[in-house]
């Protein structure tokens, strides 16, 4: 019997340990029509096939850990296998379902090329058992809501992109009216709302839908528009069709530019007209606007279509395939390394799966290949478009020719200053003549010929040359100049503390002269980037700069110190000791790493003001940057502000979150992490133990032990605890609520966190937060209304217009300082109004009430969605003010008390802070609207260390074990 029960406990224990390992493989299925449906793909058939060649490609890739394009293969587990399927199917919804419901062993992921309607039905299908779905053609902006698709991701743009790209373009062809017809779809729609995300002064766009059959207004809108150049979205040929029966009646205007935009291929809607021919020559010299994510990867493109041949066979293809492969076959490529990565390294599905998928980056066949996690959609840093004039080949095909790129980080880049005024331009792209052999001569016709032709000839290109070298130099210099004294004394300092000045051997492209080098001698040990540069001191002064630049910088200052380093330490660099001496022997790459440190901590220190001086580290200082005591104590210099970051707290940690931490430098050097969490150690260890010696000198106070006597929590008469309650209804919970969350339940939907399971509330959150905005401006004057009734003096309003007026600022808000009467004698009390609770805050508040096992809906204990604050001078006026506010209900019946928590009756704090926090009941004056709001009441010698305020922000950083758990 011993040994019965010793097996099944072996087995149980092998079980476990194989449910928390990681996969050695896992079933992917790549789900695609082969042909594409007449006038309603946006893809041929060729596209199509393409694509699901590209997919069996990529699978073997993964299997093979082929290096080929994506450069992480070696990151994924050594015994990780994708076991593929294929589904080939059509365009239909009906048919999707009733592959799904056959299914008699569902796969572990999707990969997918659906349409809107057959995407839609095969998520709503998948979604209960947390199946997730990779698509690489979707581009409805609808499929980023996670409540409807938590599960989807996609390696594709979205059409409301494209469309913000085209206009940028025309826009910065100085284009200052725009024109856009689109065919009343939801496609169109989107694309049209994309144009009108354009926000420049000086430039209208705008949008006319056409329906089909149009209408007689159509050419008269068209005719009044003062649009200078038209923009044609159509995924279909019908807009097409349209605008040819136009150009034979004589009605299409000629005095217009007129440009195409879109993934679709011209001609494959030429294919699908009545008149192909005259189609073609109808958008001979139009533009064509198109993502263009190989731009710069073709050659990749090429080698990784080598394996076609081979992998043909895997899907039941022929082995011919296409030359030159689509775009679609790019996205479909990259979309089934995505979904490995995410494979390998989760066990489960769901929304473990779907959050691992989203969190990967790698090089992938269309550039970097990054998700935006809360939504599942591609990034777009990196990404190109193409500007093609369309023409008319002598073989009578349409064909274009690139005139211009553009991207989000590069700008638009002309390769040709082309612009047509016109469509129906029949301009042909015609091939050169041939080369017509000179008849033979003497020697002296040779030399004459020489003299004449080649010399002149060889002449003039070298003067085009020397030319091109002093423009080119003109520009940097003209670059450089057109920075900022700021920045530019910013990038004096930096290449300093980096050690990368021209004494030292770093030269920028104009300072690489020859003359200079020979004169002064200098040994070169490499030529630094302009944008790399401008991109650290921008980092350094708190203003917009490009991650990736910073991190090119990084790769640089690595292969810099690579050569001075044996082979055993370079294999060491990811775990390198940042806590070193910074002398001049250091690291370079170990400077920048410091220098990045050392701006975070200052940034995430709410008492450190940008607006007057920031530290820069010396290189003598020691082991850490900013000295021992994690404050700094370098010389300084003065930083410039931009618009992203200023003395609000809130701004500065958003900025920390949104700009700083998408550095790679984060994940290839853990160490760098690890340093940036013992420097904020000890800054809250500092407020900490400054907050705590404020609260034992208030005990020796008058009335400090009467302070620390009170409940640390009491609630109020009225039995009134959450914002559901009746005589509140802040949030409304019906039985519909009531049903869903019993659907979310047997569907394993939300997320898990410590302790307990959150389930979504995005209703309860907006219904609660709609509510805050209505009422905050009211709650506000009410709050100070209550301290102004105790007043020496009428307080003037006249430089706190929020209050007065009743306006409403996102940010933080300045106080009102009130001369108070009390006990003790007259004192200045500050009110201090709070913004509203966002919603991002409330969300994470879920967290810890599912923790603490509070009851569904979660948001019902959200007592604080409107805050303001009482600050005051000592245990004294505290507990005074307090009678203020909780025996308001008599002079103020609509503030009925909810609850008093006093933080002072606790001994130990985690974080230090104490204060007292007052929940009401507020009542609109105005309306029947109510919600329970906070009224908080401060000590002004602890209020004044601005500790509330980043505490939990910080701790959030102290505890997680990555920046990814931060962002």
């Amino acid at each position: 019997m011993a040994d019965a029960n010793f097996l099944c406990l072996l087995l149980l224990l092998s079980h476990l340990t194989l449910g928390f390992s990681a996969r050695t493989s896992a079933s992917l299925l790549f789900v695609s029509p082969l042909r594409s449906a007449s006038n309603t793909s946006a893809f041929s058939s060729n596209d199509l096939r393409d694509a699901f060649l590209a997919l069996a490609i990529a699978a073997r890739h993964v299997n093979a850990r082929s290096n080929v394009v994506v450069k992480e293969a070696a990151s994924l587990p050594r015994p990780f296998q994708l076991n593929v399927s294929f589904l080939q199917t059509s365009f239909s919804p009906l048919l999707i379902a009733r592959d799904i419901l056959s299914w008699s062993q569902p796969p572990d992921a999707i990969v997918a090329n659906l349409d809107t309607f057959e995407l839609e039905a095969a998520c709503s299908l998948t979604a209960p058992s947390g199946l997730s779905v990779m698509s690489y053609s979707a581009k409805l902006k609808s499929f980023a809501d996670k409540a409807l698709f938590p599960f989807l991701s996609r390696t594709s743009l979205t059409l409301e992109f494209d469309a913000l790209a085209a206009a940028t373009i025309l826009k910065q062809y100085a284009f200052s009216s725009i024109l856009a017809l689109y065919q009343d779809s939801p496609e169109g729609n989107e694309f049209a709302a994309g144009l009108k995300l354009l926000q420049e002064p000086g430039v209208m766009v705008e949008a006319l839908p056409v329906s089909l059959p149009p209408d007689a207004s159509l050419m008269a809108s068209i005719a009044s528009s003062p649009a200078s150049v038209i923009l044609l979205y159509s995924s279909s040929s019908d807009l097409l069709e349209l605008l040819l029966a136009l150009a034979d009646a004589h009605q299409l205007l000629s005095d217009r530019t007129w440009v195409l935009a879109g993934e679709v291929d011209p001609e494959v809607l030429v294919g699908g007209m009545k008149n192909p021919p005259a189609a073609r020559q109808l958008l001979a010299g139009w533009l064509w606007i198109r993502e263009a994510p190989l731009t710069g990867r073709e050659g990749l493109m090429l080698k990784m279509w080598e394996d076609a041949n081979a992998s043909a066979a895997a899907v039941g293809l022929e082995p011919s395939f296409s030359s030159s492969p689509s775009i679609l076959a790019a996205f479909a490529y990259d979309a089934v390394w995505a979904m490995a990565f995410g494979l390998a390294g989760s066990t489960g599905g769901g929304r473990e799966l779907a959050d691992e998928t989203r969190k990967r980056e790698f090089a992938g066949l269309t550039g970097e290949v990054r998700f935006v996690n809360q939504t599942g959609d591609r990034a777009l840093l990196g990404f190109d478009f193409e500007v093609g004039q369309l023409l008319v080949s002598s073989s009578g095909l349409l064909i274009y020719e690139v005139v211009a790129t553009w991207s989000v980080t590069r700008g638009l880049l002309k390769t040709k200053d082309v612009f047509p005024p016109a469509p129906g331009s029949t301009e042909d792209a015609q091939t050169p003549p041939p080369l017509v052999p000179a008849p033979r001569g003497t020697s002296l016709s040779k030399t004459l010929l020489l003299v004449i032709i080649i010399v002149p000839s060889l002449l003039f290109l070298l003067t085009c040359c020397c030319c091109g070298a002093i423009f080119v130099y003109w520009r940097r210099s003209q670059l450089e100049e057109e920075l900022d004294s700021e920045l530019k004394r910013a990038m004096a300092e930096v290449r300093e503390a980096l050690r990368i000045r021209a004494e030292d051997g770093f030269f920028l492209a104009r300072e690489r002269s020859l003359l200079v080098r020979s004169w002064r001698r200098r040994k070169v040990e490499g030529t630094l980037s302009l944008s790399q540069l401008v991109a650290i001191s921008s980092l350094f002064c708190m203003r917009d700069f490009d991650p990736r630049a910073v991190d090119l910088l990084g790769t640089f200052l690595r292969d810099v110190d690579a050569r001075s380093r044996s082979r055993e330490q370079e294999e060491s660099w990811g775990n390198m000791d940042l806590a070193k001496p910074l002398t001049e022997e250091g690291s370079r790459m170990l400077l920048l790493l410091h220098l990045i440190v050392n701006v975070c901590v200052k940034l995430l220190d709410p008492t450190h003001s940008f607006s007057i001086w920031m530290d820069l580290p010396d290189k003598e200082e020691g082991q850490r940057l900013g000295g021992g005591d994690g404050r700094g104590s370098g010389r300084r210099t003065k930083g410039a502000l931009s618009n992203l970051v200023d003395d609000d707290f809130e701004f500065r940690f958003q900025y920390f979150r949104e700009k700083l931490l998408q550095l790679r430098m984060w994940r290839d050097y853990p160490r760098m992490f690890a340093l940036l969490q013992e420097e904020l150690k000890e800054h809250m260890d500092y407020l900490a133990a400054s907050c705590t010696s404020r609260y034992h000198d208030m005990q020796s106070l008058p009335h400090g032990l009467k302070l620390v006597a009170l409940p640390e929590i009491s609630w109020g008469p009225a039995g009134i605890h959450t914002q559901d309650h009746s005589e509140v209804g802040a949030i409304r919970v019906d039985e519909a609520a009531r049903e869903e969350m019993r659907y979310q339940q047997e569907s394993q939907l939300g997320r898990q966190v410590e302790g307990g399971h959150v389930l979504e509330e995005d209703l309860f959150l907006s219904q609660l937060h709609s509510r805050a905005n209505l009422l905050d401006q009211e709650f506000q004057r009410r709050v100070f209304e209550l301290v102004a009734s105790h007043a020496s003096a009428s307080p003037s309003l006249q430089h706190h217009s929020h209050l007065a007026s009743g306006s409403s600022s996102a940010g933080s808000r300045s106080g009102i300082f009130v001369d108070c009467d009390f006990e003790d004698g007259r004192s200045v009390v500050e009110v201090c109004s709070a913004p509203v609770k966002r919603k991002e805050r409330m969300r994470e508040k879920l967290e810890d009430y599912a923790e603490d096992g509070k009851t569904w809906p979660l948001t019902r204990h959200i007592l604080d969605p409107v805050r303001s604050s009482i600050v005051c001078e000592g245990p004294s006026q505290m507990l005074e003010v307090l009678g203020w506010v909780t025996g308001s209900s008599s002079m103020h019946p609509l503030m009925p008390l909810v609850r008093v928590k006093n933080k002072f009756a606790v001994e130990e704090v985690e974080d230090g802070y104490r204060d007292i926090q007052v929940c009401v009941v507020f009542s609109s004056s105005s309306s029947s609207l109510r919600i329970i709001g906070e009224i908080q009441i401060h000590d002004r010698k602890i209020h004044d260390q601005k500790v509330k305020m980043q505490m939990h922000k910080l701790y959030k950083i102290r505890r997680t074990d990555s920046p990814d758990g931060v962002k």
